[in-house]
């Protein structure tokens, strides 16, 4: 294994410090492409679980850098769209046979200069399209994938913000757009249903954004129709890429991706009973994964401690939803809520928590020991308490 201070063959769905690019799947596996400094490298799994590095496809040339961006396999061959970053930025291309050795395009993709960076390319309509951001969101497109026009403004420039990394997916019959966004006070991430016609060079948004749980969003659509998200986890100490899985149900819905949560058909199920306004439970120290969900109804707080490492808890008169692991803390306003489910999932160096349309996460050091603890105060007991042990 090569010494990498920033990727290192990992388990589940934890990367390192990396820009994302997005998957490609070939000849049965997957692959996942970042950058990562002057390097575009990448990553393969046979799952989306386990994840190891499969090495440095292209490494730019001081004083140039690579940026983000996007690929794509199409005719037997792959393509890496991305970002040489320093002086003349510009946007470049990579293509391989084998997926091994690439050759780099001679020329900039775009000529002229481009109205963005961030590129994301995908095919559609017979002809190749690429989506680019910077003070606007904006669209090209190509018959060759080297030779770009201009098409249609999807954003305009808005006073003080700079557009990161978007792309157009389809969830539920419905087209939607995944955007970053950032100014001087902050970034974040978006998703919005939108209309699209590429032909007659029409686009326009059909709804409110949804804010999502990560930063710098990247897309990927499975060959089965399923929409990958990755991206960093918000309000972290460091940076942690994280995939994530997109789907329409009434709505957006942002949760583990489905090859995890099938893990659990082989759990071990234990109920705990309630006494009073507290619940207790213990597990075998071994265990490498515990999920809690419970259920509150209209009680003040709800706390949620793992071995005293890890606490996750809800307070109604403040509306906050928090996580704490191994004393660093990060809270998120929610608002008054009557009725809460947390979902947390351990798993090599990541402790997740999901509540209702609320994600958290942050690094561990430690897997904590194996008591539980949760507490409730308020005029309401805990209604249902389950967790499921998954064993590996």
């Amino acid at each position: 294994m090569p010494e990498r201070n920033q990727v290192s063959t990992v388990k589940r769905i934890i990367f390192g410090d990396i820009l994302p690019l997005n998957i490609v799947y070939r000849e049965g596996l997957y692959y996942f492409y970042y950058s990562v400094g002057a390097s575009v490298s990448r990553l393969v799994s046979a799952d989306l679980i386990s994840w190891e590095y499969d090495g440095d496809i292209l490494k730019e040339k001081f004083p140039f850098g690579a940026g983000t961006g996007s690929a794509l396999f199409r005719n037997g061959r792959v393509y890496v769209v991305y970002d040489r970053t320093g002086i003349r930025s510009r946007v470049n291309i990579v293509s391989s046979r084998d997926g091994m050795l690439f050759e780099k395009y001679p020329l900039p993709a775009i000529s002229g200069k481009a109205k963005g960076g961030n590129p994301r390319v995908f095919y559609s309509g017979g002809v190749f399209h690429m989506l680019v951001a910077g003070k606007g969101i904006h669209l090209y497109r190509s018959d060759n994938l080297f030779d770009w026009e201009y098409n249609i403004e999807v954003f305009g420039a808005k006073a003080g913000v700079v557009y990161l990394s978007p792309s157009i997916v389809r969830l539920g019959g419905k087209n939607f757009i995944v955007y970053g966004e950032k100014d001087s006070r902050k970034e974040s991430a978006f998703i919005t249903e939108c209309k699209i016609d590429i032909e007659s060079r029409y686009f326009s948004l059909c709804g409110e954004p949804k804010e999502l749980p990560i930063l710098f969003p990247r897309t990927s659509t499975l060959k089965d129709g399923r929409v990958l998200l990755s991206g960093f986890v918000k309000n972290t100490p460091k940076k942690i890429t994280i995939l994530q899985e997109l789907d329409y149900q009434n709505g957006i819905v942002c949760q583990p991706l489905r090859e995890l949560r099938e893990k659990r058909r082989d759990s071990r199920l234990l109920t705990a009973t309630v006494i009073g306004k507290a619940t207790y439970a213990g597990f075998e120290a071994n265990n490498r994964e515990i999920t809690a969900e419970t259920l509150l109804n209209a009680a003040d707080s709800l706390e949620i401690s793992l071995g005293g490492a890890i606490t996750a808890g809800y307070k109604k008169s403040l509306g906050l939803f928090s996580l704490s692991v191994d004393g660093e803390k990060i809270s998120v306003y929610v608002g008054a809520r009557e009725q809460v489910n947390f979902d947390i999932i351990m798993a090599n160096g990541l402790c997740e928590v999901y509540w209702d349309d609320v994600f958290l996460a942050l690094p561990m050091q430690t897997m904590p020991s194996p008591s539980i603890e949760i507490k409730a105060q308020g005029s309401a007991v805990v209604s249902l308490c389950e967790f499921i042990l998954d064993i590996e």
